[in-house]
């Protein structure tokens, strides 16, 4: 039996295939339907997550759209959201819809809130006040992280201002780096503090508590003058653009001042499947820095550009000869004075100046050229007003403008005119209109002169020249008169080579200034001064008319980038009158003096101005760099001194990089699928 037995459970051969055989059987049964259920499941979860994200999309879509909206002032949203938000709540939203993006029907809401809203509960209201102004931004790097400052500037005209908390705002993924405050350097002193953290809106507020005895005041903030100034350092050392800060006072009637120049947006967007009507929901806050104080405050800048009138031929102190006409080239480019391609037009302002006195021309048939000769119906009668003299008589208010024939006669917005001291019956003029339609329509209808690379040719003139007159020569008008007065007077020879009087004051010129926006432009804050004033000798010209020398310049925020940028201010000065061989003329900027390729810094109003083909007169742009100009800084001197010569100046623009950005999303989070 256990021969058999052994016999019988010892050869095993063909039992594996038996049981493959069982197996595949199995197999065979189980593999078609599991089959089928995943290719179900997959199927269906492809449509789910794909319907999902495509939604996603399309929400977030909407919220880039709506930044977009918010930093290029889309026209469509509310009036009532420009200017200072002073306000805790908005009652109005601007709600509307884009074209449907895969597949999903968008709405997307924009709403404005109060940056301190949660944060502060000003019972003496909110209206900021011009007295305290409080700004704050990355001034560059320290220990490997971010420098922060905030910049508390007051003009003490209203008595002391005890200062209760300071407070800044960082955004989620930036943090303060502990201890590193100028308000903990010295344990000693008044303002010694340490701060409060505390969570908000998604990052964290920095408080510094000032309400325990003894009381802080403004002057005993670091800092000197009507600025002072708290430091920190964060992390990381990057530039957290939505930050804000304010400052809260002990007074009640100027109790709050904070970023004004910042704005807090909530926006909601939704996207609806188009198919299955699921909606997903996003919601996101963003803010926008606008910047204070100036409404020309832009995404662009300005170029400037215009000619001579008036020409020296031998000494160049009597500018003798006068143009008919003269034209300013104005490039599109990418490089300093140019124009983006995709830029707008603004605001095109064109001013004229020049100085007349009481001689007309005539023509003399035997000599066959245009003389000058005095006449004393022309003179000036003292019992008329100056505005008598520029619209019936000397008419220098009315020119034509344009691109080319036909021009188009237009008559100044604005006018003034000044007596020339120690000069009887002389005068100088300033005139000024505003062109921007003018402008538009030339570019828009394509008559302004083109070379095929996109530079435009403005060109200034008065009529077409008549037989005999000399093309150096035009009227000022067109009503086909043989008297009356040129924009300039030349500086005139008798018949026996002496030159007529106060000669050494001629000139003429004209000059156009071009604001323009471009998405490809970094902010620009812009600063206008065309008030017509005289230099007089030995004199910084107050040329902001604020009772100082000079002028101060204020309501900018100098972003940190501006260490690394060749073009980061620039102003341009129109002068009638200077003299290049009288030195000690020059333009000072922050006690750094300004010179360009033809205008030297110890005699910049030299008649002489990069970019125009003659001489004659002064269109000075001068490019100003890091560190003349310094991240944080919030104004700027700028002084005119003269020395010997004396001039006139017609207008004088400045553009500083400001902080001008949107934040992106400070905070962004799915609420609804």
């Amino acid at each position: 039996m256990k021969r058999i037995w052994n016999k019988l459970t010892g050869d095993e051969k063909g039992q594996t295939l038996v049981l493959v055989l069982i197996l595949m059987l199995l197999g065979g049964l189980i593999i078609a339907p599991l089959l089928a259920y995943i290719s179900t499941g997959l199927e269906v979860g492809r449509e789910v997550y794909e319907e999902k994200m495509y939604g996603q999309y399309a929400a977030d879509s909407g919220v880039e759209d709506a930044l977009y909206k918010i930093k290029m002032d889309d026209a469509a949203l509310p009036d009532d959201w420009e200017g200072t938000w002073d306000k805790q709540s908005y009652d109005t939203s601007f709600t509307y819809s884009t074209p449907q993006l895969n597949g999903n029907d968008v709405e997307i809401t924009i709403q404005p809130y109060w940056l301190l809203e949660g944060m502060e509960d000003p019972p003496q209201g909110m209206t900021p006040h011009a007295e305290i102004v409080v700004v704050g931004d990355t001034i560059g790097s320290a220990g490997g992280n971010g420098l922060y400052q905030i910049s508390i500037n007051y003009d003490r005209s209203i008595g002391e201002l005890k200062i209760d908390r300071i407070g800044v705002w960082l955004p989620a993924g930036f943090s303060y780096s502990v201890g590193t405050s100028n308000l903990q350097d010295d344990p000693g002193a008044k303002y010694y503090c340490v701060p409060e953290i505390v969570p908000y809106r998604s990052g964290e507020a920095i408080i510094w508590d000032l309400s325990s005895p003894p009381p802080v005041s403004f002057e005993d903030l670091p800092g000197d003058g009507d600025k002072r100034i708290v430091t920190f350092q964060f992390a990381p050392d990057q530039s957290p653009v939505s930050a804000f800060s304010w400052v809260v006072s002990r007074r009640n009637d100027v109790y709050i001042s904070w970023d004004t120049d910042i704005k807090l947006y909530q926006i909601t967007s939704q996207a609806t499947d188009a198919v299955s009507s699921k909606i997903i929901t996003v919601e996101a806050y963003a803010t926008k820095n606008e910047m204070r104080e100036l409404g020309s405050a832009t995404l662009g800048d300005y170029c400037a550009g215009g000619g001579t009138l008036l020409e020296a031929t031998d000494d160049e102190r009597y500018r003798d000869r006068l143009y008919m006409q003269s034209d300013a080239t104005i490039t599109t480019g990418d490089t300093e004075g140019q124009i983006p391609a995709t830029a707008t037009v603004q605001a095109a302002y064109l001013y004229w100046s020049g100085w007349i006195d009481h001689h007309y021309q005539y023509w003399n048939e035997v000599k066959k050229l245009w003389e000058w000769r005095e006449i004393a119906e022309l003179k000036y009668d003292p019992k008329k007003s100056l505005i008598d003299l520029v619209e019936n008589e000397a008419k220098v208010n009315r020119v034509l403008f344009g691109s080319g024939a036909p021009l188009t006669e237009i008559t100044a917005d604005e006018w003034q005119v000044m007596e020339n001291e120690d000069q009887a019956e002389t005068w100088s003029y300033s005139c000024f209109y505003d062109a921007t339609d003018l402008v538009r329509e030339l570019i828009d209808d394509d008559k302004v002169d083109s070379n095929g690379s996109g530079t435009y040719t403005l060109k200034h003139a008065v009529v077409e020249p008549r037989p005999g007159y000399p093309t150096y020569y035009f009227e000022l008008y067109n009503t086909g008169q043989e008297t009356g007065y040129p924009l300039g007077t030349p500086a005139i020879k008798r018949d026996d080579g002496e030159r007529l009087p106060g000669g050494e004051w001629a000139y003429a010129g004209w000059s156009l200034i071009i604001i323009y926006s471009s998405p490809e432009t970094k902010g620009h804050q812009l600063y206008l001064y065309d008030d017509f004033v005289y230099s007089g000798m030995n004199h910084n010209v107050d040329f902001n008319g604020d009772g100082n020398p000079g002028g101060t310049i204020g309501g900018f925020l100098v972003p940190e980038d501006i260490m690394d940028e060749d073009y980061a201010a620039h102003l341009t000065c129109f002068i009638g009158e200077g003299d290049e061989c009288y030195e000690d003329d020059s333009l000072i900027f922050n006690d750094d003096y300004l010179s360009n390729t033809e205008s030297p810094w110890d005699n910049v109003w030299n008649s002489k101005s990069p970019g125009l083909t003659t001489d004659g007169i002064d269109i000075d742009t001068f490019t100003i760099e890091y560190p003349t100009i310094e991240p944080g800084d919030t104004s700027a001197q700028v002084d005119l001194p003269t020395g010997t010569d004396s001039w006139n100046l017609v207008y004088i623009i400045l553009s500083f990089r400001s902080e001008i950005t949107t934040s992106g999303a400070i905070s962004y989070v799915y609420v609804g699928e």
